[in-house]
């Protein structure tokens, strides 16, 4: 009978030889995009970025995020959202928000909008505050996932069931269209959206200039330099090829992997792809 090991080289190989391709397209792609300007100035700064503190293991807002993921799984049943980001990432998100206390929050990519419902909940905790959620599709339709993932609402309603109206605008229109027509400016910026490496480096570029003072970027699916966080799942190739280009161009701006959390992310692991763009 096969080893432990021979058995998980069987299985993990494969998924190395199709990332190695995946990430020289990805990278031939990339250096097609003209360079752009990363202005970072308005970054939080990467002293300000304390990690011990903002995921400690205890913290006075645990007693809060159990009563509000409770409220939220009870409109969403957590077992049909495996696709979602997971509840140990959204975690990572509400903790954020509760730290930093963020008035507007922008995010690239809805989908089910989980994420969602968790960074407006927090928001609503700190007492005022809205996100902005862009999705290519519109996410409330008949074509949303909401429907193929079995949810009995679309995000809309659910977010209306939790009370968070006030404190969320769902926005279908192409992230490059937005970013054209889009003038506004943000505390946090949460890119979720088109994970290829050209959109994400033209994404982060435009975020930066819509960055209020002391303001954040998130990345997720961010694997750094490209290693695996997850044994069973594929390293996203796009977010940390941007990331290695923006930042041999601009040195200043550096990031902070969230990875590992003092709670667990997925089954049998603590680490996580979000990570914060900071200033250097």
């Amino acid at each position: 009978m096969p080893s432990i090991t021979k058995t998980l080289a069987k299985r993990i190989l494969p998924q190395i030889a199709i990332e190695a391709v995946l990430r020289r397209r990805e990278k031939r792609a990339l250096d097609l995009v003209p360079d752009l300007d990363f202005e970072p100035s308005a970054l939080i700064a990467s002293t300000l970025f304390d990690h011990s503190v903002i995921f400690a293991a205890q913290s006075p807002l645990d007693s809060d995020w159990e009563a509000d993921h409770g409220a939220i799984v009870r409109q969403a049943t957590e077992g049909r959202i495996g696709s979602a980001v997971s509840a140990g990432d959204r975690r990572a998100l509400y903790r954020l928000v509760r730290h930093f206390q963020p008035k507007s929050v922008l995010e690239f990519g809805t989908h089910l909008g989980m994420s969602t419902y968790y960074l407006a909940q927090a928001l609503a905790r700190n007492g005022a505050g809205r996100i902005t959620t862009v999705d290519i599709i519109d996410v409330n339709g008949d074509g949303g996932a909401w429907r193929q993932a079995g949810l009995k609402m679309p995000p809309a309603e659910i977010a209306k069931a939790l009370g968070l109206s006030g404190h969320v605008e769902f926005v279908a229109e192409p992230s490059t269209e937005f970013m054209a027509g889009q003038q506004d400016t943000y505390d946090l910026i949460f890119l979720d959206g088109d994970h290829a490496a050209s959109a994400v480096y033209r994404e982060v570029a435009w975020a930066l200039g819509r960055l209020n003072p002391g303001g954040q970027i998130i990345l997720h699916d961010y694997f750094p330099n490209g290693t695996r966080l997850f044994p069973d799942l594929q390293v996203v190739q796009g977010p940390y090829l941007a990331f290695d280009r923006l930042s041999r161009e601009n040195p200043s701006i550096g990031i902070v992997p969230f990875s590992p959390l003092p709670w667990t992310t997925m089954p049998g692991t603590n680490n996580t792809s979000l990570a914060a763009l900071v200033r250097m």
